[in-house]
């Protein structure tokens, strides 16, 4: 009788703490888009604040400070989510160059030109993990996530690509120096 209730005690708390498995494991596809995704922001987040101290166009500048408002809360809910998902993002230092392309020695119409089209490839990447996550994500709080940001991000897409196609023709091409 002993044994038996040794052993509905020991049943009773195992079903109030299960043992963690592989399946508790958060998925590739989550991983994947946690690390890409969040790599991905911040290099747009520091990009986007090189763009308010160097745009020459003020229709830039306020791309700029827009991706600033809108990038720095998408970074920061991805941040708990993946915590929540027992996923850690990519840390800023990790991140690749913030200036692709050599954004760091372009002025003037250069350095427009040079961040719409910096923006646009990020975008372009962004939306593709997003509406990935959105289709495939094993995590229904990070897939509501990519659901939910889509939109926003295809807009900003819509908005560097047509400033892009306003902007004069980047003629002067100067390297700071």
């Amino acid at each position: 009788m002993k044994l038996t209730a040794a052993v509905l005690l020991l049943l009773a708390w195992a079903v109030g703490h299960p043992v963690p498995s592989l399946a508790d494991e958060p998925a590739a596809q989550d991983r994947r888009f946690v690390e890409q995704a969040s790599r991905a922001g911040l290099v747009r987040l520091e990009t986007a604040e090189q763009a308010l101290a160097k745009a020459h166009d003020g229709r830039v500048r306020t791309l700029a400070e827009r991706v600033v408002e809108d990038q720095g809360p998408i970074n920061q809910e991805l941040t708990v989510l993946a915590g929540d998902a027992g996923i850690a993002p990519a840390p800023a230092e990790a991140s690749p160059d913030p200036a692709p392309g050599g954004l760091l020695d372009l002025t003037g119409a250069a350095f427009d030109r040079a961040y719409l089209e910096a923006e646009a490839a990020t975008q372009e990447t962004l939306i593709d993990l997003f509406d990935r996550q959105s289709r495939e994500g094993a995590d229904p709080a990070l897939r509501t996530f990519a659901a939910n940001h889509l939109l926003s991000l295809r807009d900003h897409l819509e908005i560097a690509r047509s400033l892009g196609d306003e902007l004069p023709p980047a003629t002067d091409g100067k390297r700071a120096p």
